[in-house]
């Protein structure tokens, strides 16, 4: 038995992380979710340098079927993860055209946001 030093209540072992026995598992996920949840925007950097670096030259034209939306990006795990991190639903997206030309792969998002996709981009580059 161990009392945790968050909620200072006293549990089995086996309620703690090995290593990390001063924090039992659920105050040691909450405290990890809350340092997530603070610092958002310098994960969000670390990431976006991260997938800088598998960057493509071509712009994918993509769709997220189950939020109804479409959109362009030259990194698109990054893009997912973007998504994902903001309460989308990601499952089953798919990649439906991809192109070198940017100005061609624009005008088949606003084509598909004319067919009642919707999206954010403004045909812009910093999108990409």
């Amino acid at each position: 038995m161990r009392q945790c030093k968050i909620c200072l209540e006293t549990k089995p072992l086996e309620q703690y992380y090995k290593g990390h026995k001063s924090y039992c598992k659920k105050c040691s996920t909450a405290k990890t979710r809350q340092y997530f949840h603070d610092n958002k925007e310098i994960r969000l950097s670390q990431q976006k340098d991260y997938y800088e670096k598998h960057k493509t030259n071509e712009a994918h034209v993509y769709i997220l079927p189950k939020e109804n939306y479409a959109g362009v990006t030259k990194n698109i795990k990054f893009r997912m993860y973007v998504h994902k991190d903001d309460g989308n639903d990601t499952t089953g997206y798919r990649v439906l055209y991809s192109t070198p030309q940017v100005e061609e792969a624009f005008e088949l998002e606003s084509l598909l946001h004319d067919l009642g996709y919707e999206g954010r981009h403004t045909n812009n580059m910093q999108h990409l």
